[in-house]
């Protein structure tokens, strides 16, 4: 990268800079920041198309440089990301667009920049025209880093104090959310145990009345069940629903019918024999 970079330099002293203001921009955030308090941020694009021109540019380096420091990040056609110099102190990123009309750009970024960032920058890119020709694009910026002064220290104490308070009042949010969930989850949970409960009530008194009863019932009156209405074989043989609960229970049920799904305007035969359905709750026992 070095070796390419010195290449951009060497060309650049035999192919005219082009200082057009359209093409290159260069900028940053600010031109006086506080040191270690305010962020510095270096953003420089080149447009790839020209429209006064009509000139497309495809571009194959661009880097960012300080007078004294040098090099600060670097990207290239060939790059997926841009690389910076010191990657402990500065993030870089940036991207070359040559097929689509995007500008291309570079990005350098210090969370807390020293006084040693301050001074003149340079943003360089190397490019050829449609044509073939190269040409070499530069733009500069001035940056002052200065020491913080008391009154900037406390002011940037202030901030951090509301950040605090901010970070600790969605905090108390969250577990107020939380805990919310929780009583939720309690109330599912309770629910979904009376359920199971219930259903195991059910499945106990089935297994009860298929144990005691290894004969057929009699008649209604020996059928024991939390259900209020259950069917039973006795022992004729004869399928009838018991009704458990009214009186006392024991009672055998004739007759049902609620919803009108089934048909009661029958013959003889039909109510000697009996007709309906125990599984829907309508029914003529016969």
């Amino acid at each position: 990268m070095g070796a390419l970079i010195l290449q951009v330099i060497l060309c650049a002293s035999i192919v005219p800079v082009i200082s057009s203001r359209p093409k290159l921009k260069f900028s940053g955030n600010a031109e006086i920041l506080k040191e270690l308090i305010e962020p510095l941020i270096l953003s420089c694009s080149l447009k790839s198309f020209n429209n006064e021109t009509n000139e497309h540019f495809k571009v194959h380096i661009m880097f960012i440089q300080h007078e004294t420091n040098g090099v600060i990040s670097t990207l290239s056609k060939d790059q997926a990301v841009a690389v910076s110099a010191d990657q402990s102190s500065t993030h870089a990123h940036g991207k070359i667009y040559n097929k689509d009309l995007q500008d291309s750009y570079l990005q350098v970024i210090w969370k807390n920049p020293k006084i040693s960032e301050s001074g003149k920058y340079f943003c360089l890119a190397y490019a050829k025209n449609s044509t073939g020709q190269d040409s070499v694009f530069q733009s500069t910026v001035t940056i002052k880093v200065l020491k913080p002064k008391a009154d900037d220290l406390v002011q940037v104490l202030g901030q951090l104090l509301k950040r605090v308070d901010t970070l600790e009042q969605l905090l108390e949010g969250n577990e107020t959310k939380l805990r919310g969930q929780d009583d939720r989850n309690v109330q599912i949970a309770q629910k979904f145990s009376g359920l199971e409960a219930l259903n195991l009530q059910r499945v106990s008194d089935d297994i009860l009345i298929s144990t005691t009863h290894k004969t057929p019932f009699t008649s209604c009156r020996d059928v024991n069940s939390s259900d209020e209405r259950v069917v039973v074989t006795l022992a004729s043989e004869q399928k009838v629903m018991c009704d458990t609960k009214t009186d006392g229970g024991g009672w055998i049920i004739i007759q049902r019918r609620i919803m009108g799904y089934v048909d009661f305007y029958r013959g003889w035969k039909e109510y000697r024999d009996g007709f309906g359905d125990y599984n829907i709750g309508e029914f003529y026992l016969g």
